[in-house]
């Protein structure tokens, strides 16, 4: 016959459960680190990506890709998700990108304008009623 719980031993294993479960997992614990893309990979390659887009002389990327504008790289581009040195980004979703590298697919990032850019005032909050 199996053994009920009594009130007290029934608490000490709740207060357990809640424990274990009240510990938080961080986004670093568990942490998916997507492999760096390869230039020669087949939609690298067919979108002109290149990881040092700073390397390559301006005059031989506009040559061969003529919507290249100077300065652009995927730090600056609309689809790259951020990080210093390699991000993520919308295009290569399987994959990191460089920070200094460049694709076909740019678009440019739009600037926020100024009236909409935080201010750090509590007074650019809600307020309201009267």
């Amino acid at each position: 016959m199996k053994k009920l719980l009594n009130r007290r031993e029934f608490g000490r294993k709740c207060a357990g459960l809640v424990a274990i479960a009240a510990v938080p997992v961080s986004a670093s614990t568990v942490k998916l680190v997507l492999p760096k893309l390869d230039p020669a990979s087949g939609l690298a390659s067919t979108l002109g990506y290149t990881h040092d887009v700073d390397a390559i002389p301006a005059q031989v990327l506009l040559a061969e890709h003529p919507n290249y504008v100077p300065g652009s790289k995927c730090s600056n581009c609309v689809y790259f998700q951020g990080g210093h040195e390699w991000g993520k980004c919308n295009i290569f979703t399987n994959n990191r990108v460089n920070a200094k590298g460049w694709c076909n697919v740019w678009a440019e990032k739009p600037s926020i304008p100024l009236q909409l850019q935080p201010t750090g005032l509590s007074s650019e909050f809600l307020e309201f009623g009267p």
